[in-house]
């Protein structure tokens, strides 16, 4: 009779792991980092796209952008953070926004930027959620 007690007991401890095993995979994967997507509106647009790739902007335009994430994930604090890549990613702007249920989209512009490659980083607590880099040029040599 013992032995067959312990093999239960056994058993019943090997379900129980496993079952927390499942919950706490499940949880984990559930409270993971927001995700979401960049999309952008050149003037005269009425809507934003997104553009696959780096997209390029001309250095005189005014572009909008914007992040929306793709479900609620409750009151959080984002950081957006524009970079100009140098010998190194050097930070040209920091913003802090409040995303919440009711507010799931960040907004930006893209404006007053020189030539070279830029990326906007969206982040929550040092951890980044996402990146779009993308690139200002000039038609003209002095620019």
């Amino acid at each position: 009779m013992t032995t067959r007690s312990n093999s239960y007991n056994v058993f019943i401890r090997l379900m129980t792991n496993s079952v927390l095993t499942i919950l706490t995979v499940f949880v984990l994967t559930s409270c993971a980092k927001p995700k979401g997507q960049f999309a952008f509106r050149y003037p005269l647009d009425d809507r934003f796209k997104r553009i696959e790739g780096i997209p390029e902007f001309k250095r005189d335009l005014k572009v909008d952008w914007c992040f929306v994430f793709q479900k609620d994930y409750g009151r959080r604090d984002i950081t957006v953070t524009v970079m100009k890549k140098e010998i190194i990613w050097v930070e040209v702007n920091v913003t802090s926004e409040r995303i919440d249920n009711s507010k799931r989209v960040i907004y930006g512009t893209i404006e007053d930027l020189s030539e070279g490659t830029y990326k906007v980083l969206i982040s929550e607590r040092d951890v980044i959620i996402a990146e779009k880099e993308f690139v200002i040029y000039s038609d003209t040599e002095g620019d």
